[in-house]
């Protein structure tokens, strides 16, 4: 399969873990920078795709990630760890995580994920544009697309953790606005 070649920054503190994926995805062509620390990635150029652990020495690969999309920086990610908290899961996916994966990590897996979609426009704080296909996955990735968007715009957390669900909310409040009568209260109401 052909596929473009991707700058990868790979943060993850165990040294083999990191050689061995980035020898893979080395091979597979594509450019990767290995760093041991949350702090080390901040001070990297912008990539391509993310990988990170979250469990980091000092900055998390979570936060790392909310560091980067403050910034503007809006890169394909994909969370990897040996602790698979819902709490960190949920933060992950909340910041716009591709996946999270856990350790060890499905190398097939983590290949097709860094490899798929390289054509999707990145995000950007001054507007929000995506086209999407109506499919499962949409259902999913649009709204941690949405609270990504509102992250990097300064949102604050109340608004920003109801972002996934509007526009979930958003079709029964344009069928209520535009047929009010079949949504009026009845004698019975």
């Amino acid at each position: 399969m052909s596929h473009t070649s991707l700058h990868i920054l790979l943060v993850e503190d165990d040294r083999s873990v990191a050689d061995t994926l980035a020898a893979i995805l080395r091979h597979r062509s594509h450019q990767v920078t290995i760093v041991h620390s949350g702090e080390e990635a901040l001070r990297c150029q912008p990539c391509d795709v993310l990988v990170t652990d979250v469990s980091l020495t000092g900055m998390s690969g979570l936060d790392v990630l909310e560091e980067l999309l403050l910034r503007g920086e809006t890169p394909r990610t994909l969370v990897i760890s040996g602790d698979e908290s819902v709490d960190n899961c949920r933060r992950a996916l909340q910041l716009g995580a591709v996946d999270f994966l856990p350790k060890p990590v499905n190398i097939d897996r983590l290949v097709s994920l860094i490899e798929q979609e390289t054509e999707q426009p990145a995000l950007d704080s001054s507007t929000y544009k995506r086209t999407y296909c109506a499919s499962r996955a949409t259902c999913d990735r649009g709204p941690r697309h949405l609270a990504a968007f509102a992250l990097r715009c300064g949102v604050g957390p109340p608004a920003r953790a109801r972002a996934p669900t509007a526009p979930a909310e958003a079709p029964a409040h344009v069928c209520r606005s535009a047929y009010p009568a079949a949504h009026a209260p009845g004698p019975a109401d």
